[in-house]
């Protein structure tokens, strides 16, 4: 009887052992299909939308206009920047009357370069908008 014990326990010692590894193996390969390759971790598997944008909580003062500048600044609102648009009272940007296909109506060629954006009018020789 006193084999069987020893026995027993060799069996219950290695069986502890084997499931460690096991254990260790489970987390090793959990741990890598997070990680693709060079530390550069697997895209998200939410639904467009769902995950949280670079530049969210970053914002951006836009003084740009006509093409370039805003396109840019349009790209960055996308990934998740606060752009605000600032413009000059009384001229503002000369693309809001640019290929106007509708009376009284900003262009689409503005809409177009400026969505996804807040907008201000701002006199920078005024007081008032120097405190701005």
């Amino acid at each position: 009887m006193a084999t069987s014990k020893k026995a027993k326990t060799k069996v219950k010692s290695k069986s502890k052992a084997a499931s460690k590894k096991v254990a260790k193996l489970k987390a090793k390969k959990s741990a890598s299909k997070k990680v693709v390759a060079n530390g550069v971790p697997k895209p998200s598997t939410k639904p467009y939308g769902q995950a949280g944008k670079a530049l969210e909580g970053v914002r951006i003062l836009d003084f740009s206009h006509v093409q370039a500048g805003p396109t840019c600044t349009q790209l960055l609102a996308y990934m998740g920047a606060d752009v605000i648009k600032v413009e000059r009272p009384g001229v503002g940007d000369i693309t809001r009357g640019q290929l106007r296909d509708v009376k009284g109506a900003d262009s689409l060629y503005f809409t177009m370069l400026n969505g996804n954006k807040r907008s201000i009018t701002i006199d920078s020789k005024h007081p008032k908008g120097k405190e701005v």
